[in-house]
């Protein structure tokens, strides 16, 4: 008789786990805050807790603390820029990639879809032609690193492009923040979008960071927190996790190390599968993802046996509703159809010993 196999995580992108210190802060049972809106003095101890995180991400990010806007995440601070800065007048229209999170892609019309190249990276030649067709000020979105290959964006060459033409360009930076060493002035990025929980903080809170003041207006309205941007009670309990785990990054996240480790596992893999497919091989990527496709094995049977034994990995964005269909990333790139329905993610983290990549193998390769 069989035990029950062993759990080993490698679907980082989707979600980390909660460093220990934030578990241990939440599991202490002496958790009470107050309203931060509150004049009395707990009010005034929340306040202060939610100001010195957004001193410490202000001054990660090379970013000022007011234009710090915290959210309950990426995906509702891309809808926030995204539709705030159209009804605000500021902006015409709104461009992204086809590669988009679907946070990005929903909210923008499917006819202002932007090209990629067959490597995963936008197309700055057809970038620049739609450019030249508005007369006014446009955003143009680009993720900064895909959530399921990997693959990094030219950021910089893409935002001095949409610069000259007075457009302003935003950051899903999900994926990248934590992962990779960047600041939004030497980048000439208009905003970006993080969640904590994708370098060891709790799910729920995120933000929004904008490089100078901009205008752009509130998805709802309701009240005066985040200075009129975001009404609520500020989530000061998920806000002090993201700050422990900002302040816990150095020692808890080795991008290096981790980059060594996916390098080692890709060439293993490809010495026991050859006719395994790496998506963004050769092309700049986080240094914890891989995308890989198995033909004639559909992604949802090998999550599924994957699963069975105990790994868990994923195909395409975690937020689709356990939804398993041929990744729009990568039909996006001219995958062919039959290939993209055989893709997975494997995504590691600070927590992926090599031993359990070993055993990763040596289920995957035989399918």
């Amino acid at each position: 008789m069989t035990g029950t196999p062993k759990k080993v995580y490698l679907d980082y992108n989707a979600t980390s786990p909660i460093i220990n210190e934030i578990a241990d802060l939440y599991s202490n049972g002496e958790l009470f805050f107050g309203n931060p809106s509150s004049i009395h003095f707990a009010g005034r101890h929340s306040r202060s807790l939610v100001n010195s995180c957004r001193r410490s991400l202000a001054k990660f990010l090379s970013a000022k603390e007011e234009n710090i806007f915290f959210t309950s995440g990426a995906t509702e601070a891309n809808a926030l820029i995204i539709n705030g800065i159209v009804s605000s007048g500021t902006v015409e229209s709104v461009l992204c990639t086809s590669i988009e999170h679907p946070s990005v892609l929903d909210n923008v019309p499917s006819k202002n879809h932007l090209k990629v190249l067959p490597n995963g990276q936008i197309d700055l030649e057809n970038l620049e032609h739609v450019l030249q067709k508005y007369s006014s000020r446009v955003l143009v979105s680009l993720m900064f690193a895909n959530n399921e290959t990997g693959i990094i964006q030219p950021i910089k060459e893409t935002a001095d492009l949409v610069h000259k033409y007075n457009g302003l360009i935003f950051s899903d930076a999900a994926q990248a923040f934590g992962r990779l060493s960047f600041d939004i002035n030497s980048l000439g990025l208009d905003f970006i979008s993080i969640s904590a929980h994708k370098f060891g903080g709790p799910q729920g809170v995120g933000a929004l960071i904008s490089r100078e003041i901009v205008d752009f207006n509130p998805l709802y309205a309701g009240g005066g927190q985040e200075r009129f941007k975001r009404a609520g009670t500020e989530n000061t309990q998920g806000i002090l996790g993201l700050k422990i785990a900002l302040e816990k990054l150095p020692k808890y996240y080795n991008s290096e190390e981790i980059d060594k480790l996916r390098i080692r596992f890709e060439e293993k893999l490809l010495q026991k599968r050859p006719d395994a497919v790496i998506f963004g091989d050769g092309i700049e990527r986080l240094p914890n993802t891989t995308c890989i496709a198995l033909p004639g094995i559909s992604s949802e049977t090998q999550v599924i046996r994957l699963d069975l034994e105990g790994y868990a990995v994923s195909a395409g964005s975690a937020c689709s509703s356990g939804k398993i269909s041929p990744s729009h990333v990568l039909l996006s790139m001219g995958v062919d159809d039959k290939i993209a329905k055989c893709a997975i993610r494997v995504s590691m983290g600070p927590e992926t010993k090599w031993e359990e990549l070993e055993g990763f193998l040596e289920i995957w390769s035989n399918f």
